[in-house]
């Protein structure tokens, strides 16, 4: 018995049969991924308005000109800034003798840290 009785009849030299058709090269492709990203933390700041409530009998914060984008900027690390951290940390253990990952995983680490801008931040209270 021969390799070919095992084909469909007539398909054992097709150029077109899944068997017989060439793997297709990888390459690299060059794109733009854009994310959502919803950060939920707590900031800490004196810029409001104490307000007395009558019903509860508590104070309240009225934050109606309180600039929350401001106060995120000054009590939060920046996407940027946690990205430029790990990536100084995956340089610095891939540069050590024995590093806590895999050589490949932190040289990924490193060109994954790369490329990110954040173009817009909105911070609202929730």
């Amino acid at each position: 018995m021969r390799d070919a009785d095992y084909y469909a009849p007539g398909s054992y030299n097709d150029p077109h049969a899944p068997w017989n058709e060439e793997e297709v090269p990888e390459r690299e492709f060059e794109v733009t991924a854009e994310l959502t990203v919803v950060h939920e933390t707590t900031v800490t700041t004196n810029k409001y308005v104490p307000e007395y409530d009558d019903v509860t009998g508590e104070f309240d914060a009225d934050t109606w000109d309180t600039d929350f984008d401001e106060i995120y900027e000054k009590d939060v690390f920046s996407l940027e800034q946690l990205m430029d951290f790990l990536k100084d940390y995956a340089e610095k253990d891939l540069a050590s003798e024995k590093p806590s990952k895999p050589r490949w995983m932190l040289k990924r680490i490193i060109h994954d840290c790369e490329g990110w801008d954040v173009e817009d931040i909105d911070v609202t209270e929730a």
